[in-house]
């Protein structure tokens, strides 16, 4: 077993060690985009164990599915769903699977399904496994979400909440507000064509 920052020089040393954990985790940390690649689909190849954790293989796939777009996007983020379904009854990877679940089809833009999937994320479960931002991350998807399917009747108190999260987060889980810049952004492109 090796730590993932010892191969931080030679990302593609770590497969030698056919450790799945360490190779997705030697993954996260590549930024070197053909590298990362490599790195993940030797996991899905020669690594993963669909039997034993799906939700390695569905997280494997979502982090794929950020370097493609279109069909191809959309493709490798409805398998990687179909793994994280899979996990949903996993004890140990239940939350985290519903987590990817949520982010998987909010990036395939089914904000209903997302919401569903909100609904099953207990509050603040993250900030006890000292990973605010993803709670802080969880509210910004289900502001975005009401908002693009227009379901504003009590959103006031949604985000209120959300601000209410920001004062107690560090500063670094706070992350930019991509999704919310995005939505708004949005809303403002359709505006802007209704005047036209």
């Amino acid at each position: 077993m090796g730590n993932e920052l010892d191969f931080i020089d030679n990302p593609l040393s770590c497969l030698e060690k056919n450790d799945p954990i360490l190779a997705l985790n030697v993954a996260e940390l590549t930024e070197d985009k053909c590298t990362k690649l490599k790195i993940i689909n030797y996991f899905i190849e020669n690594l993963s164990d669909e039997k034993n954790n799906p939700y390695l293989i569905g997280y494997s796939l979502y982090m794929k599915s950020e370097y493609f777009n279109g069909d191809e996007k959309k493709k490798i983020l409805e398998d990687a769903i179909g793994y994280f379904l899979k996990s949903t009854s996993d004890k140990k990877n239940k939350i985290y699977a519903k987590a990817y679940l949520l982010y998987s089809y909010y990036d395939l833009e089914r904000y209903d399904d997302a919401l569903n999937i909100i609904k099953n994320i207990p509050r603040d479960y993250f900030s006890k496994k000292k990973q605010r931002w993803r709670d802080l991350l969880t509210s910004q998807l289900e502001i975005c979400c009401l908002i693009k399917l227009g379901r504003l009747n009590d959103l006031e108190n949604i985000i209120y909440d959300y601000f209410v999260s920001l004062t107690k987060a560090k500063d670094t889980d706070v992350l930019m507000p991509i999704e919310l810049v995005e939505t708004l952004r949005s809303i403002r492109q359709v505006n802007s064509a209704k005047e036209h």
